[in-house]
């Protein structure tokens, strides 16, 4: 203290009004020499007021007295993450209050468990962010689509994780979940794992009639391996994300699905509108995807004038050494392409 030539006397008054579930929080902050200006961090929980005070920096000479106000809600504070591994508790929960919930049950749940959640996610009215872990539990399609007549509801959800891998679901629940998606506009980020089940054509092109709807998602990962979409399917998701115009980090796992040079050029032909796309992951391997919808995807691939990150796995495809340097070089032409991946083998 010695050595603090320059201290200035500074006073701070704090303010805390409530009023339900809203709080005023008034700073005062008097210098008898010069004014402060307070960056502030506030950790509000339900009975607890942390205050840290920051970055002090002279502003002007002229003395005065700061008052700095912020409202705060309940529900913009710490949220609260739920945890549920059983699906009577979470039935029996207080449903239309909850923000942010993670949900993996311990034991197979099935169609009719499937079907109960779905109803009970549809009272979640506030939900912010979902994730659902319920992979290997057989729900097939009745159950896929249970959940989605539940996620309609669920129009407040921006972060969304399912993890529905191995669970026989066929077009009718993909359509199911498609629908379901088509309602939740608010959505910015979405993971989907629908991992070796049975989805076709007609369910991954309604998934991406769904994704269509949701103009709001920017970033996207997308799980189809081993199921049997074909190149009509293919085209199908390209249709869809091509109406996703906000796309910047797209990440779309396709291996084992027959597309073929159909689905590789549809895939690329819709990629050409994702015009604020950056990142680019494509899993296309085992496709039987030859030249042309090869030079087609890589021809689309080029057109997205904002890409800079592109990973494209190619391998176990119809492409012969020339054919791949080809692919390459258009995929190449992107102007501001700065990382590119390639895997062909």
């Amino acid at each position: 203290m010695t050595n603090c030539t320059s201290l200035i006397p500074i006073i701070f008054q704090i303010q805390i009004l409530r009023l339900n579930n809203e709080y005023q929080i008034k700073l005062y902050v008097i210098s008898l020499h010069k004014t402060k200006f307070i960056i502030q961090y506030l950790l509000i929980n339900y009975y607890i007021i942390f205050f840290l005070f920051v970055h002090l920096q002279l502003i002007n000479q002229i003395p005065q007295i700061a008052c700095y106000s912020v409202f705060l809600k309940k529900k913009q504070m710490i949220q609260q993450i739920k945890h549920y591994k059983r699906l009577d508790e979470f039935l029996s929960s207080s449903l239309s209050s909850h923000q942010v919930l993670h949900i993996g049950f311990e034991k197979q749940i099935g169609a009719i468990g499937a079907s109960s959640l779905g109803s009970g996610l549809a009272k979640c009215f506030n939900l912010s962010n979902l994730t659902l872990n319920i992979d290997f539990n057989q729900i097939g399609d009745e159950g896929a689509q249970g959940l989605g007549s539940g996620l309609a509801n669920c129009i407040n959800l921006s972060n969304l994780t399912l993890n529905l891998d191995k669970n026989l679901i066929g077009d009718e629940g993909a359509l199911g979940l498609g629908s379901g998606l088509a309602k939740c506009i608010n959505l910015s980020n979405l993971t989907l794992y629908l991992f070796d089940n049975q989805i076709g054509a007609i369910g991954a092109s309604g998934l991406g009639s769904g994704l269509a709807k949701c103009i709001n998602l920017s970033n996207l990962t997308l799980n189809f391996e081993s199921n049997q979409i074909g190149g009509q399917g293919a085209s199908g998701l390209g249709s869809g994300l091509a109406k996703c115009i906000n796309l910047s980090n797209l990440t779309l796992y396709l291996y084992d699905n027959q597309i073929g040079d159909e689905g590789s050029s549809g895939l690329g032909f819709g990629l050409t509108k994702c015009i604020n796309l950056s990142n680019l992951t494509l899993s296309l391997s085992k496709n039987q995807i030859g030249i042309e919808g090869a030079s087609e995807l890589g021809f689309g691939l080029a057109q997205c004038i904002n890409l800079s990150n592109l990973t494209l796995y190619l391998f176990q495809n119809q492409l012969d050494e020339s054919q791949k340097l080809k692919v390459i070089s258009k995929c190449l032409k992107s102007k501001r392409l700065v990382v590119f991946i390639k895997i062909f083998y």
